[in-house]
């Protein structure tokens, strides 16, 4: 190796380890793969209102929301269901709503969100309005980017008033 192309390895070895450089610098830059996520923080809406959920993006523009209706054992069998929460255990309902099989069915509502500007490997988040649906409980499953994540929730006309 010439003096000079030495010279030149060790000054950019020596930049890149005290940080003033980094892999990208020497490589194309790569962006991660998109992503979508839905949450909601009220589980059960009544008739009269729109359920509202959070939708977050990130590397996407759009995504596709679809409400099925299932029936409550599907996805809670009894309380120890609704009690766990780890996404790995079989008997949660997280796990559940993941697993459950909606190949077969027809979405109750559908719609869309999408936004005009991204910002690239920055998760976005926006507050979103379902269509008003019937009393029942729903498997909410959103699709975006070629990544598809689900919440629940339930929909009634009773009240319950405790004093």
């Amino acid at each position: 190796m010439r003096h000079g192309n030495r010279i030149a390895l060790m000054t950019a070895l020596v930049a890149l380890l005290s940080g003033a450089l980094t892999a990208n610098t020497f490589a194309q830059e790569e962006h991660l793969a998109p992503n979508v996520d839905i949450e909601t923080f009220v589980r059960i809406w009544p008739t009269t209102e729109k359920p509202q959920l959070r939708a977050w993006l990130y590397n996407t523009k759009s995504a596709v929301l679809e409400a099925y209706r299932v029936d409550l054992s599907e996805i809670a069998p009894d309380a120890y269901a609704i009690h766990e929460s780890e996404a790995d255990d079989e008997r949660s309902v997280t796990y559940r709503i993941k697993h459950l099989d909606l190949s077969g069915r027809r979405p109750s509502a559908r719609w869309a969100m999408a936004v005009k500007e991204i910002y690239e490997d920055s998760w976005l988040d926006r507050d979103i309005e379902a269509p008003r649906l019937s009393p029942g409980v729903y498997v909410i499953r959103m699709v975006g980017g070629g990544v598809e994540k689900r919440t629940w929730i339930a929909v009634s006309d009773r009240a319950l008033i405790s004093k």
